[in-house]
């Protein structure tokens, strides 16, 4: 799957998806939610949660800010997860680099997404939380 500034992907936690870039490229896979516990009850109204973000084979320049990941819950509520793993303003060309996501999101459907350099994103993550 191939993702650019024309052709926004939409994909599912797990899917790598290849970012081509005005002046770079790389491959992006998030995972998650991972909750902290399922099975409580009353269901809570919502959980921490955190996500994995991985790039792989970057080419170029790949701009890597933790302002470019959103999350939109099935609500419409917009979220800006706190992002640990960011070392420089940019993706190291050939090198692997994982990110770690995290927010308390409400129960249900949401979407990850990720607007390198900023603008409109170009992938997007379907998810659930779950906790049930």
């Amino acid at each position: 799957m191939h993702a650019s500034h024309a052709h926004p992907r939409l994909a599912i936690q797990g899917d790598a998806v290849e970012v081509d870039l005005p002046h770079g490229r790389v491959r992006a896979t998030a995972v998650g939610p991972q909750v902290p516990s399922e099975g409580r009850f009353p269901v809570p109204s919502s959980s921490p949660c955190t996500f994995v973000v991985t790039f792989d084979d970057p080419v170029g320049i790949v701009p890597l800010a933790p302002s470019a990941f959103t999350i939109v819950d099935e609500l419409g509520n917009l979220h800006r997860p706190r992002v640990a793993g960011i070392r420089s303003g940019r993706l190291a060309t050939g090198r692997r680099t994982r990110l770690v996501l995290r927010d308390v999101l409400p129960v249900g459907a949401g979407r990850l997404r990720w607007a390198p350099g900023g603008g409109r994103p170009l992938v997007y993550w379907d998810f659930d939380v779950e906790i049930d």
